[in-house]
């Protein structure tokens, strides 16, 4: 009996000690991290283990096992598996439960979505029901009231149009940003999720003894293709997943800047890229070539045995033509044309698409400043270099917030991205630059220190894909830049290392590096090559130095000989009468989406500049407008006028407002945020004109629709 009492003794204590460490598993030590996608199916992300000892966690959809796992002590699993149950094991195979069911699931997609309405018992609960509100996104439907016999049929009331509800682009873009959070593929939290399991497999293909079996056994061939194939997918369907937001939100007024579209789009095609970038470094690791990979001896003879048939056959072939024997049978016709545009390739090392490469566009263009490399030095791998307007100017307005504070200068730096073609025969490059890229907020510029930061390489890659994608043209880092306030031109050892790092994996001599000292009078700039064997061009070897100030006068000139007056809207064309000195005051698209942005913040008075330049033609003088900026710093081009806002156009006022800039600008915009009209007033002989006959008027609204025209 005694033997009976502790056996049911001891039976209840294990009992007590498998329920309470199941309770415990079920709390808190094993973490899921997960979305719910149906009313029965949840996307699992990620299982951590806290328990004191390893566990195993199954997933099921139905009755069918989708997958299992075992996780350690401490060691968190990605999943990303669809799945309507998730249980769980214990180290010693005894304990088992439910962490996650069908019912769990329900229960929360309730919570999230709310419950279906039930159907109605009768008429008059009917009655007594209030129809429930539709939200943006979802569909309830509204019970109506139910006729009932013995009363008059309702009349039909014509119902009164109620005015639209308004929405700002700042509140729809934010909308939207919670909009994709909802989406299993573009929510921050999937993919980080991804990235870290990217990180994970990226880690075991570097330590894995046999790597080969590791992608076997996680499929991750089938992963990436699959992973493409949806990236692809939604890369094609950016515009569509923003449209049909945007179309939820017809039936609201919406103000603020027109971008907003734009600026969705964007948010989207970042988050693609970041998943991308992902993608590209696995497929790296799959591809990577190095002393220790296994070498498959029997495909190398099998290769050796074709070869040798080949050359036996050849050998045969030429013998019995030289003893007067000829085949009989005809060869195939092949077209001797030969292809200009390069087939795809793809590098081993980056797994970068090559697309065409050429400068066809830039050889004879007059946007691109052409520098010959043998007039500063005798041995360069780079035969030309072709650098757009655009990219000086960028560059030189970089530097100006340094040329503003000699006193405390600073090292800085950006990239620049172009493209490259490669003679064979010469071994030598023309390059462009075209796009600059800066560096991201963890970038580190000091005194005597230069760090770009991590930011950079993501900023780089998205350019890149970018520019092939819309080009079809292969673009790459053709040079980065950096100062040296004050201690002159030179390339020193770090800056070696740095060109070291960047070069091209396949074609590393085209990349280029200049050298600024800003704080010299002529902005001086040098200009640093690899020469043919592939070592860096010093100072030394250096014959010829550059002006930075010199480029940009060049770039700003160029930008006006090549202006077309049909990419701009003359503002002064209504206007009656007309003064040799303002002919026409024309803005680009850019300068009127600018005027707009700034005159719907609400604000009176001289609110802003107005940049660009001005052609002399028969003694007319001409003004074009690719800028309208709040700031009075901009060097896009020279200060020509203002921009005035107020309630309506009082000449006496406005002469008060421009009194302390009359003698420094050419011409006032002055817009009425009371008529939504934009009037030009020339300056003649230093005084702002009195004879409305002069002025020109044009409602904001219509300028606005010839930009989408002109886009």
């Amino acid at each position: 009996m005694k033997i009976v009492s502790r056996t049911l003794m001891c039976a209840v204590m294990v009992i007590m000690a498998i329920n309470t460490y199941a309770q415990s598993v079920n709390n808190s030590p094993v973490l899921l991290e997960k979305t719910i996608i149906s009313e029965s199916t949840i996307m699992l992300h990620k299982v951590t283990n806290t328990c004191e000892h390893w566990i195993e966690v199954s997933l099921y959809n139905g009755a069918k096992r989708s997958g299992r796992q075992r996780i350690e002590k401490g060691e968190t699993f990605t999943f990303n598996q669809e799945c309507e149950r998730v249980d769980l094991n214990s180290a010693t195979g005894s304990v088992q439960g439910t962490l996650w069911n069908k019912a769990d699931t329900a229960a929360e997609w309730r919570r999230l979505h709310g419950s279906k309405p039930q159907p109605v018992a009768n008429k008059q609960e009917a009655k007594q029901t209030t129809p429930i509100k539709e939200e943006v996104g979802v569909v309830t439907p509204i019970i109506e009231d139910v006729e009932q016999p013995n009363k008059e049929p309702k009349k039909h009331i014509e119902s009164v149009s109620t005015p639209k509800k308004k929405i700002s682009s700042e509140e729809l873009i934010a909308d939207f940003v919670i909009f994709i959070e909802k989406d299993t593929y573009l929510s921050h939290r999937a993919i980080a999720t991804d990235a870290d399991m990217v990180n994970r497999h990226i880690e075991c293909l570097t330590n894995w003894n046999d790597k080969e079996a590791y992608v076997v056994d996680q499929h991750l061939d089938k992963y990436l293709k699959d992973e493409w194939k949806r990236l692809n997918e939604y890369q094609k369907n950016t515009s569509s997943i923003v449209g049909r937001f945007v179309k939820k939100y017809d039936k609201y007024v919406i103000s603020g800047e027109e971008s907003y579209v734009d600026k969705m789009c964007k948010a989207v095609e970042e988050r693609l890229s970041r998943r991308e970038s992902k993608l590209i470094e696995l497929q790296t690791a799959l591809n990577i070539e190095d002393g220790n990979s296994t070498i498959d001896w029997k495909w190398v003879i099998a290769c050796g045995v074709v070869v040798g048939l080949i050359i036996l056959i050849m050998v045969v072939r030429k013998k019995r033509v030289s003893n007067g024997v000829s085949d009989k049978r005809v060869a195939p016709q092949y077209s001797t044309a030969t292809n200009t545009e390069p087939a795809i390739v793809v590098r081993k090392k980056t797994t970068t698409l090559l697309k065409k490469q050429s400068l066809d566009d830039v050889v004879n263009s007059n946007s691109y400043f052409v520098i010959n490399s043998s007039d500063f030095c005798a041995d360069s791998a780079v035969k030309k270099i072709y650098i757009k307007n655009t990219c000086i100017k960028e560059v030189y307005n970089m530097y100006a917030e340094d040329l503003r504070n000699p006193a405390n200068p600073k090292e800085d730096g950006c990239m620049v991205l172009g493209r490259w073609v490669f003679d064979e025969a010469t071994k030598e490059y023309d390059i462009s630059l075209e796009t600059v890229v800066k560096p991201g907020d963890d970038a580190i510029f000091k005194e005597y220190e230069l760090n770009f930061g991590g930011k950079i390489k993501l900023k780089v890659a998205d350019q890149l894909r970018k520019l092939r994608r819309d080009t079809d043209l292969q673009y790459d880092l053709t040079c980065w830049i950096h100062s040296h306030p004050g201690l002159g031109v030179f390339f020193s050892n770090s800056d070696s290392s740095v060109q070291m790092q960047l070069k091209h994996p396949i074609h590393p001599n085209f990349l280029i590096a200049f050298v600024i000292d800003i704080l010299t009078p002529q902005q001086e700039m040098g200009i640093f090559t690899f020469k043919h064997n592939s070592t860096i061009n010093s100072k030394n070897d250096i014959t010829k130095m550059y002006s930075l100030e010199e480029l940009h006068q060049w770039a700003i000139e160029s930008e006006r000989n090549a202006a077309k007056l049909e990419d701009y809207y003359d503002c002064l064309a209504k206007a009656t009468k007309c003064d040799d000195s303002c002919h026409s005051i024309s803005l680009s698209n850019s300068a009127i989406i600018d005027t707009v942005s700034i005159t719907n913040v609400p604000h009176t008075g001289l609110v802003g500049w107005v940049y660009g330049f001005f052609n002399n033609s028969n003694g007319k003088r001409d003004y074009l407008i690719n800028q309208v900026s709040m700031s009075d710093t901009s060097l896009d081009g020279e200060k020509l006028g203002c921009l005035v806002v107020g309630t309506h156009c009082s000449i006496p006022s406005i002469r008060r407002t421009i009194a302390p800039v009359a003698q420094k600008v050419n011409f006032v915009l002055f817009y009425s945020s009371t008529e939504g009209v934009l009037t030009a007033i020339p300056i003649i002989d230093g005084q702002l004109c009195g004879d409305d006959a002069y002025y020109s008027e044009e409602k904001l609204e219509d300028l606005k629709i010839w930009t989408r025209r002109k886009r």
